[in-house]
């Protein structure tokens, strides 16, 4: 048999395999030595960019507080007598911190796997959407109590986070910034590493070990009280490995944060702004959690040649 071009059929190559959402079994394993290094190298440089001076200035907070009693300020670019600029230069700051989540984006585009392979293809939005609430309940809001409940009931001292007091103008600053720690977190940490990790052909346990490993390493200035984090990290990895979608999370960090920021200045504004996200959440678990997804549109082959699922 011949196709339109005259050329036999069976001297044509085989067409590639799909590049559609990954299933639950996670990213391939990579056989290719040549593609097991550059991935290998990639990975090293994007932690390096975060949370490896994150994790750095944890453990020196930590260090500190333990020895001197000197508690982790997490304060902002304040100037006195210049509170134009010290914004201006706060959000600037804050603005650089995407640099990991781009660099992530930018790897995985230019790789062929696009950010669909870590799950955050945009024909599912609705569906992603409707996850919200279920995430919430599951990553956020029940390890956080069963974490806190247990550090009070064990007694474990909690160090805390203090701060200048700054004016009301710098709660942009504090919304920002949770939404740059929701976004190069969830990308960065929680998507793109274990990916990584699975094409490696690591274990599940393994896996599941090492992300959690460094989603708390950056938040170890909390001391013994560290534990809520701990439980939100592992209950994090485990259910995006089971949803495989990643805006869920990102949505329901940032909401998080946010809350805790806008409480800073005004308790009843964040006590709205939750109960707005919440009815929001539930409004849209109830109309498209039974919607059926769209097929995910073929992606480009990867670099090296590589199978397109990887």
């Amino acid at each position: 048999m011949t196709d339109d071009t005259g050329e036999s059929s069976a001297s044509l190559p085989p067409p590639a395999p799909s590049t559609r959402r990954p299933d639950r079994a996670g990213a391939r394993p990579i056989t290719d030595p040549r593609l097991r290094r550059l991935y290998g190298w990639e990975t090293l440089v994007v932690l390096s960019i975060f949370p490896l001076g994150s994790t750095i200035a944890a453990v020196t907070y930590l260090l500190m507080h333990v020895t001197t009693g000197v508690e982790y300020s997490n304060g902002s670019m304040v100037i006195a007598g210049e509170p134009g600029l010290s914004l201006t230069l706060s959000i600037g700051i804050v603005l650089s911190e995407f640099a990991a989540a781009a660099l992530v984006v930018f790897l995985l585009v230019r790789n062929g796997e696009g950010v669909e392979s870590i799950g955050l293809a945009g024909h599912r939005f609705r569906r992603d959407l409707a996850l919200v609430l279920p995430v919430w309940v599951l990553v956020q809001w029940i390890p956080q109590a069963v974490g806190s409940a247990l550090v009070t009931g064990l007694h474990l001292p909690r160090y805390t986070v203090v701060g200048p007091a700054l004016p009301a103008a710098f709660v942009v600053v504090a919304i920002l910034k949770s939404l740059q720690a929701a976004v190069v977190e969830e990308i960065v940490v929680l998507g793109y590493l274990v990916r990584r990790l699975e094409q490696r052909g690591w274990s599940a346990t393994t896996v599941v070990v090492i992300a959690v490993l460094v989603r708390v390493s950056y938040h170890l200035y909390y001391g013994p009280g560290v534990l809520p984090i701990v439980l939100w990290a592992l209950a994090t990895v485990l259910v995006y490995r089971w949803l495989r979608r990643l805006l869920p999370f990102i949505v329901c960090h940032f909401v998080w944060d946010a809350g805790i920021a806008i409480g800073a200045y005004s308790h009843a504004t964040a006590v709205a702004f939750d109960a707005v996200f919440l009815v929001g959440a539930l409004v849209c678990t109830l109309l498209w959690s039974r919607e059926r997804p769209a097929p995910a549109p073929l992606a480009p082959g990867p670099l090296l040649g590589g199978p397109a699922s990887w």
